[in-house]
């Protein structure tokens, strides 16, 4: 069941010979009673992504494909997910 309230941070990030750089951009919303979110536009090899639940901050790495949306299904308060692409 989709969670109102829940406050999402994301922001793009690239790996190159070993070093990580997070893009300085930081995504924000709150899930409405839908529950998805939409940020598009960016690119880098992966989402890094915050979700603050109940007191709770979930951190989780979501890749990047090019022409394609990447889904990030969250299952809370168990922490388990789930990645797919269309």
């Amino acid at each position: 069941m989709p969670l109102n309230g829940v406050e999402v941070r994301a922001s793009p990030a690239t790996l190159c010979n070993g070093v990580e750089t997070v893009i300085a951009i930081l995504l924000r919303a709150t899930t409405n009673s839908s529950g998805p979110l939409h940020f598009g536009g960016f690119y880098g090899g992966y989402y890094k992504v915050t979700v603050l639940y109940s007191g709770r901050s979930y951190n989780y790495t979501a890749p990047i494909k090019a022409n394609q949306t990447t889904l990030l299904t969250l299952h809370l308060p168990s922490g388990s997910s789930e990645i797919n692409f269309q």
